[in-house]
């Protein structure tokens, strides 16, 4: 999709994915070492009583679903702002996540060949628990029309 396909309002939900106990471990092995989500008898002794994930590898994994939904894969530059992220409940391994999002502004960059579009973006999990909930800001390509030069 490119900036313009988008409209504030626009809600779309995509596929349940699993989160795995091994994603969590590579995951963590790698960025986060953080004991409750690689200690199995750390995990337990605390509130949590298990293993969960990282709230960062959540995001990322929310985020790649909806880059996926939008058909964002050409058309996204990155983003330039994650914020108001707040981690409700924890993701435990077996945890199915469902990801909704919402388009909740747009500024256009005038002659800059993306715009900025803000998705806010929440997951449920399996039991209907919300876990996580924030908001990106997008920078999506423009559709180039005629002889509009490109930035």
């Amino acid at each position: 999709m490119k900036f313009h396909d988008f409209n504030v309002g626009l809600k779309m939900q995509a596929q349940p994915f699993e989160v795995t106990r091994d994603e969590i471990l590579s995951y963590v092995q790698s960025y986060d070492p953080i004991h409750v989500h690689h200690d199995d008898e750390y995990a337990r002794s605390t509130i949590y009583q298990d293993l969960i994930a990282s709230g960062i590898h959540m995001v990322a994994l929310i985020l790649r679903e909806g880059i996926k939904l939008f058909q964002l894969e050409r058309d996204c530059f990155g983003g330039s702002e994650l914020s108001k992220v707040q981690w409700v409940a924890p993701v435990y391994a077996g945890s199915i996540l469902t990801p909704s999002f919402r388009i909740a502004e747009m500024q256009d960059r005038g002659d800059a060949n993306y715009g900025i579009v803000t998705v806010q973006f929440t997951a449920y999990n399996q039991e209907h628990h919300l876990v996580v909930i924030g908001k990106v800001n997008l920078l999506i390509r423009k559709e180039i029309h005629g002889s509009q030069k490109s930035n």
